[in-house]
């Protein structure tokens, strides 16, 4: 069908005189998806000089132009969609791509960081992650077989927790475990597989993994209250408190650790334990004005 579409925007192209950018475009990534990357470039080409100023136009041909070899001229499409829109995934992650066979290592890890971690693409669908996890996985080796162990240990966290939070479970544990073991000692990995662990349904492991990130920081807020969260799911309600106790005691400087130990009360409350639930909340009543709030629905403050 594919094969079928693509020869008949062809005739379409060769009756026009001067073809419109939106069939240049869609013949243009028809031509590519059959791996007729030479033609696609030719038609995508034609479609930038029509259309200058569209980012979908040049990431398209940013892509093509990689398929045939020409990797210069696919960089110099890359910069120019992601000068118009820098946010395009598809231009950023091809960009990324190149910089590896470029061997510039260094510079696709800077660009793979500003994507998870800036967030300034939505990268979401199917195709566009495993994209993502193919790029990384490229400049983890690249990184590694340079002697860069701490960056590559560090874009393997990254990119499980990337994959953590768009549900990508098992793949992010992948990465998480990858980044564990290239720096054991690094606390944050060990939470955020810890966290991708309870994500994915794996309760015993991500009690282990959570272990070891308060075993290498005894002040690690999310370790400690992930913790509670599944002791207390198993009713083991007396450790699940402890570890909710010690999580209030050590608050991490930035975020909203307020609202989980406000939940464990609840639940802690609904369970029986509504003492001690609300001297859990009394630890941290100067925090924030919804604590309060909490104190007096829990009726700790009768």
């Amino acid at each position: 069908a594919l094969s079928a579409a693509a020869n008949g925007y062809q005739l379409l192209l060769s009756a026009r005189k001067t073809p419109g950018p939106t069939l240049l475009l869609t013949a243009g990534r028809t031509l590519s998806d059959l791996g007729r990357h030479r033609e696609a470039s030719t038609t995508l080409s034609s479609a930038a000089e029509v259309d200058p100023f569209n980012p979908r136009v040049w990431a398209n041909l940013c892509l093509a132009l990689s398929r045939t070899g020409a990797l210069e001229e696919g960089m110099s499409a890359c910069n120019e969609a992601l000068k118009l829109e820098r946010g395009n995934a598809l231009a950023g992650m091809v960009k990324i791509e190149l910089l590896g066979r470029f061997g510039k290592w260094n510079e696709a890890l800077q660009e793979l960081m500003i994507f998870m971690l800036r967030s300034i693409a939505e990268i979401r669908s199917p195709a566009e992650l495993d994209r993502l996890e193919t790029v990384a996985a490229a400049t983890i080796d690249g990184l590694l077989a340079r002697g860069s162990t701490d960056e590559a240990a560090k874009l393997a966290g990254v990119l499980g927790r990337f994959l953590s939070d768009r549900a990508r479970h098992e793949a992010a544990i992948a990465a998480l475990e990858t980044a564990t073991e290239m720096a054991p000692t690094n606390s944050e990995s060990w939470v955020n597989l810890c966290l991708a662990q309870e994500r994915a349904g794996h309760p015993e492991d991500a009690l282990e993994a959570c272990e070891r990130a308060y075993d290498l920081n005894p002040n690690q807020f999310w370790a400690r209250i992930i913790s509670a969260e599944i002791l207390a799911s198993q009713h083991a309600w007396l450790p699940a408190m402890d570890q909710a106790n010690l999580a209030a005691q050590s608050p991490p400087p930035t975020g909203d650790f307020a609202g989980p130990l406000i939940r464990f009360a609840r639940t802690g409350t609904e369970a029986g334990y509504r003492d001690r639930s609300c001297r859990l909340l009394q630890t941290i009543r100067e925090a924030d004005e919804q604590v309060v709030a909490a104190l007096e629905e829990l009726h700790c403050l009768d």
